[in-house]
């Protein structure tokens, strides 16, 4: 953070108490923008309870990722919240998706080296059932 960001940051935390109590005073007067920032701070802390089925292959995010939506459907889930959800299962299903390949990248170069460090190749593909 530069220094500008700091500083505003310290300011803001030595006055907190100060502007909370403002907005919630002016919020009910009914002033729209601090019931609309108000809302939108008490919505944003709250925190969602889903139940998911653990994520271990790309079948079972795809599991996860239709309950969420199924869920959203039947209201027990906000969009903005089975977005959210759907990104963490999408960034859980491509961590799992890289660790495939590159468990299918180490096999791939152990083969690869033992072709080249075998003296009858043609055996070796023979026994691979690799293409000539």
């Amino acid at each position: 953070m530069n220094k500008a960001t700091l500083v505003l940051m310290a300011k803001l935390e030595k006055n907190a108490e100060m502007i909370v109590d403002r907005l919630v005073e002016a919020a009910k007067k009914g002033e729209p923008w601090a019931v609309k920032l108000a809302v939108e701070v008490m919505t944003k802390s709250m925190r969602v309870a889903v139940e998911l089925p653990r994520v271990e292959t790309s079948k079972d995010a795809a599991g996860a990722a239709a309950e969420v939506i199924d869920q959203a459907a039947q209201g027990e889930l906000t969009v903005d919240e089975a977005k959210d959800f759907l990104a963490l299962i999408e960034i859980q299903r491509r961590t799992l998706e890289m660790e495939d390949i590159e468990k299918r990248v180490m096999v791939l170069e152990r083969e690869t080296k033992r072709w080249e460090e075998s003296e009858d190749k043609d055996a070796f593909r023979r026994r691979r059932c690799m293409p000539a």
